[in-house]
Formats: structure tokens, sequence, C-alpha cells
């Protein structure tokens, strides 16, 4: 990873092997909407739902959801006609903090709209908190 600062994007293509690349670079040129997730939603025992899909009309395909919210936000972005595609887990985002440890975040939804992709920041709030941490 860059040294020097800035974020990186680990995604699978299409063949399933990880590629890491700048972050600027990605977002402008990879359909994350097309991809597999790149890790697997976890499945906690005792929980009344756990993991699984969404048929999206948008995409014409199953997408990965993780919890009954993420589920009614994926029901929502499907109805959204500004939306053209969406993805469950599909980028792994990686970072060094000020002391130069890295650090990563896969952000749980991906919509494409005609204007400009957008990640959901779906983390627990201690986790952002503890991203920001000195």
């Amino acid at each position: 990873m860059d040294q020097a600062g800035g974020f990186e994007a680990v995604f699978l293509d299409p063949v399933g092997q990880a590629v890491q690349q700048r972050w600027a670079d990605a977002a402008a040129t990879v359909a994350f909407e097309d991809l597999p997730p790149v890790s697997a939603f976890p499945a906690v025992p005792g929980r009344r739902w756990g993991p699984g899909l969404w048929w999206s009309a948008t995409t014409g395909r199953h997408v990965a959801a993780g919890s009954n919210a993420m589920r009614t936000q994926l029901m929502v972005l499907d109805r959204d006609r500004d939306v053209t595609g969406l993805a469950g887990r599909p980028v792994r985002l990686l970072w060094r903090d000020r002391r130069g440890r890295t650090r990563s975040w896969v952000p749980q939804l991906f919509a494409r709209r005609p204007t400009a992709p957008r990640c959901s920041p779906a983390a627990p709030a201690t986790w952002r908190r503890a991203a920001n941490a000195p």
C-alpha cells in the first residue's frame, strides 16, 4: 500500500482474483455493481435474521444483504429510478492512520447513480470512531 497516504480499493475481478488499486482510479473505472462481494456477511448464531439475497429489479440478479435493515435499504434503492446498479460489499477500502497502521473497511452497500457511485456507510458508530482515532 502507498505510504504517501490516500485510499486504496481491493475488489474481486470477474474471475475471482483480488485486485488492489488507488481508490481514485478504481472509482472512475471499475463497475463495482457487477462484482461479487469481497467478503461474506457474518452469520451470528442466535440471531433471528442472517445474511441473505435480495432479487433486484434494477440489476436483474441477486444482491447480497447482511441484515433486515440492509434488505430494507436495498428495497428502497431498488425502487429509486436514479439508481442504475446495486451491490453488497463489492470493495474493501484501505488506508493508513496517523500512526502508519493499515486500516480497512468494507462498505455494506454500493449504489450506482448516473452522476456518481455511492458507498453506504453502514458500519457501527464504534467502528467509525475507531477508524478516526489517533
